[in-house]
């Protein structure tokens, strides 16, 4: 998760734990354990979402790549003693056929090593007969060809993982969507005791806001991440526009401007912040090449940091 969406949640958990302490109040709320059900049901999903994230994949690419180192060592091995056969009997076409380079199949896609290394198995068991005193014997075949089948299970994994991840950060941003939006309507159900409950009543919106250290007094942060690697986007332009067509004045690094004609770009670790931007509703058109534009909608309220967390899709 983003550090946006860890915070939201850490403010999730908050509320879930205040809310259970007050259910006398809470019980007085039309509607409100429907909603809270949702809320506290989005949340678990969260967490099971989050988990499933950090999940470590990375063995599953470390565990192809010795699969790999394994396959290239054996046939390497058996290429050269075929190469040296095909040498000797003066056979230019096997010769050809089997002498690659370790650096040839190192560097070469995997489908084309896999190709590779069964030609050069096959070329050893056609001649296997005549190659016994350099070396090859069906033994030797054998392990080769178990070796291009474990590489061969192993070549989709890291591409149906990065699928999975993918799938994960788009389910968290719906997730993320949905309690953010089952939880305004909570807001709503407790501002009717804001005058009865005056304790509780702060104590809730107090609890709301999602703090994030060392971002005071900043009106918008916006992070902007790859949607399949889920790494910060650099360079990526956001351009801001007032929803209701109106111009406002506002201050960006010190210098006045109008919200129709901020054009911010993204840092190195994918961020940007605005400052005292003015309460209201915006329109957002983020892009940069190689990626899909996309266009969102924000709401800035007067003394609260927005975060706008965004994630880019490839073309």
């Amino acid at each position: 998760m983003t550090t946006i969406q860890e915070s939201k949640l850490s403010m999730y958990i908050g509320e879930i734990t205040f809310l259970n302490q007050y259910s006398a109040i809470t019980a007085t709320l039309p509607n409100f354990s429907a909603y809270f059900t949702t809320f506290t049901g989005n949340v678990t999903l969260i967490q099971t979402a989050r988990l499933a994230q950090e999940a470590d994949k990375k063995g599953v690419t470390v565990n192809k790549n010795m699969l790999k180192a394994d396959l290239i060592a054996k046939a390497i091995d058996i290429s050269h003693r075929v190469a040296a056969y095909a040498t000797v009997v003066n056979n230019q076409k096997l010769f050809s056929e089997v002498n690659y380079t370790e650096t040839d199949l190192k560097h070469c896609a995997d489908t084309i090593l896999h190709d590779r290394c069964k030609l050069i198995w096959d070329r050893g068991n056609t001649n296997v007969s005549s190659l016994a005193t350099y070396g090859v014997t069906a033994a030797l075949l054998t392990a080769l060809q178990t070796a291009i089948t474990a590489f061969d299970a192993a070549m989709p994994q890291p591409v149906n993982e990065r699928s999975s991840k993918k799938q994960i950060t788009e389910q968290l941003a719906v997730l993320f969507a949905s309690t953010d939006s089952v939880l305004g309507k909570i807001d709503i159900l407790v501002e009717m005791v804001k005058s009865t409950q005056p304790a509780f009543y702060e104590t809730y919106f107090n609890n709301r806001k999602i703090g994030l250290p060392g971002f005071r007094n900043i009106a918008l942060k916006c992070t902007v991440t790859d949607m399949n690697s889920e790494e910060p986007v650099k360079g990526a332009s956001v351009k801001f526009s007032v929803a209701d067509g109106q111009m406002k004045a506002l201050v960006v690094n010190g210098k006045t401007t109008t919200a129709t004609k901020i054009a911010k770009k993204t840092a190195d670790k994918g961020h940007f912040v605005v400052k005292h931007m003015p309460a209201g509703n915006y329109q957002a058109v983020i892009s940069k090449p190689g990626y899909k534009d996309q266009q969102v909608n924000v709401s800035v309220a007067d003394g609260e940091m927005t975060l706008m967390d965004i994630s880019l899709d490839r073309l």
